[in-house]
């Protein structure tokens, strides 16, 4: 049994480096066989006569962002069909870049997609493996203010400082925004299924997230985590003259161990990195 969940990490960590090179790709204009699924949702969901917070998470807007779906039990777990028996977790998931091929074509994936965009999670289908948190996450909660950048891939909690990449992280719109403890979403992941893949790309605050997992972080078996390298947000970038180190170093302590890094320039500028990472404590792969 080792050999064949060792065997599934390793499968996995190809189809993240796959859908990191897929996701260059498609920056460059090329066509995804997908995009005709995301449609901005026009239907009429009538009138919300939940409770105002549902474990936790403000409930109509949850309500909403799954297309009148509930997605959560009386025990406060989420809700998945009885085929899926594994999770991934989509953290700055956009419009599902990095999770949407494997979730339509797998039955068993369950997908955790948290993204504060309405301009994005309105647009994603109604599947029910699929579940929208239309929030952001941090080390510490409470409301905040969102920067919808000029491109919205640069969105982020931070502001964005002027320079080089202002055409691409120029502030065009904020908005305030519910910040929780990615820990409190993972709670919420029904013990049974194992989480394979937690997934972070929220343009400087990755490392926040993390933490943000406390000891939750040990269930997961793989991390595909973006490592900002140049100073494109206010407190990140310049900070340190070794940002992955930070991460290696926390990660470490949890277990994890670096085991792929994709490099990415930007206007020619070594701007930011996307880094794999693997749990080697056995403790995530046991589930």
């Amino acid at each position: 049994m080792a050999g064949n969940r060792q065997w599934r990490v390793c499968v996995l960590s190809l189809s993240l480096i796959a859908a990191s090179a897929f996701l260059a790709y498609r920056l460059s204009g090329h066509s995804d066989p997908y995009d005709h699924l995301f449609v901005e949702f026009s239907g009429d969901l009538g009138t919300y006569t939940g409770p105002e917070r549902v474990n936790g998470l403000p409930g109509e807007l949850l309500w909403r962002a799954n297309k009148g779906r509930m997605v959560t039990d009386d025990e406060g777990k989420f809700v998945f069909p009885e085929t899926v028996k594994r999770v991934w977790i989509d953290v700055g998931a956009n419009m599902l870049q990095k999770t949407r091929a494997e979730l339509f074509t797998s039955e068993s994936l369950g997908v955790i997609a948290v993204e504060p965009l309405p301009d994005c999670w309105n647009s994603w289908p109604d599947v029910d493996r699929l579940v929208a948190i239309p929030l952001a996450l941090d080390e510490n909660e409470g409301t905040a203010i969102f920067h919808v950048a000029s491109n919205n891939l640069w969105s982020s909690l931070s502001e964005s400082l002027p320079g080089r990449y202002e055409s691409e992280s120029r502030t065009v719109r904020e908005f305030p925004v519910e910040v929780l403890r990615l820990e409190r979403i993972m709670q919420m992941i029904p013990e049974h299924l194992p989480i394979e893949l937690l997934k972070v790309d929220v343009q400087g605050k990755d490392l926040e997230v993390l933490k943000s997992a406390g000891n939750h972080l040990r269930r997961v078996q793989l991390l595909d985590v973006e490592v900002v390298i140049d100073a494109i947000y206010e407190g990140d970038g310049g900070d340190s003259i070794a940002p992955k180190e930070r991460f290696d170093s926390y990660l470490a302590r949890y277990g994890f161990v670096s085991t792929n890094t994709i490099g990415y320039a930007v206007f020619g500028e070594k701007t930011y990195l996307d880094v794999t990472y693997q749990n080697k404590t056995g403790a995530a792969m046991a589930q």
